[in-house]
């Protein structure tokens, strides 16, 4: 499944896991010190990110501003101020397609920032992938497998839930052609996992096990 990652943009990520664990789904925490997020992982699938916010301290977005990075400080700002809702879909990628993708933006008009991600999860693991995130918010950003893929065997929701099985990605309609058009170029139809709308914006998750959870 292309889909790899499901954001969502809480505003009290503890009230959040909390409402979360009440409807059946076991979540884990980003980190076990001051966590800005929190993950719902299935055995198989996209797995569900909650956000409160980037993570990025506001020190460091200065420096990156200073250091002629404004742009991608601006991104994360702008997720960071974002009011609850969908927030933004991850689309695995071979890491060869990274810089193509980036390069076919370009001929868009829209800048992107190519970012290594590194998390730390809560038992210490470290683990690494790479990304290509678009200046602009309202599209699908990119990323490769982590390089170790944790085992995720042992998710298993009280309420059934056992799988991701499809979401219905809907995008306004500038946002929708250049995404479509991208999509076909790299050959990104194929095992998508999901569909892709025009409308207006946001998600809705279909989830194997369960009943339709509308996000």
């Amino acid at each position: 499944m292309r889909i790899a990652q499901i954001v969502y943009k809480v505003d009290h990520l503890t009230q959040a896991v909390k409402a979360a664990e009440k409807k059946g789904y076991m979540v884990e925490y980003g980190q076990k010190k001051n966590p800005y997020n929190a993950f719902i992982y299935f055995p198989e699938g996209p797995y569900i990110e909650l956000m409160e916010n980037t993570g990025v301290p506001n020190f460091i977005k200065f420096f990156m501003k200073v250091f002629r990075q404004r742009r991608l400080a601006n991104r994360f700002e702008i997720w960071d101020r974002e009011r609850e809702g969908p927030l933004g879909i991850g689309i695995e990628v071979e890491r060869e397609k990274i810089d193509l993708i980036g390069e076919f933006l370009k001929e868009k008009k829209i800048n992107s920032f190519k970012i290594p991600i590194r998390r730390v999860d809560v038992n210490r693991k470290s683990n690494v992938c790479y990304s290509l995130f678009p200046e602009n918010t309202r599209m699908p950003f990119y990323v490769t497998k982590y390089f170790n893929e944790k085992s995720r065997e042992h998710y298993i929701h009280e309420n059934g839930a056992t799988m991701v099985a499809k979401v219905r990605i809907v995008l306004e309609e500038a946002e929708y052609k250049i995404v479509s058009e991208l999509f076909t170029r790299f050959d990104l139809w194929n095992d998508l996992g999901g569909e892709l709308q025009c409308g207006e914006r946001g998600f809705e998750l279909e989830l194997k096990g369960k009943k339709h959870d509308r996000i």
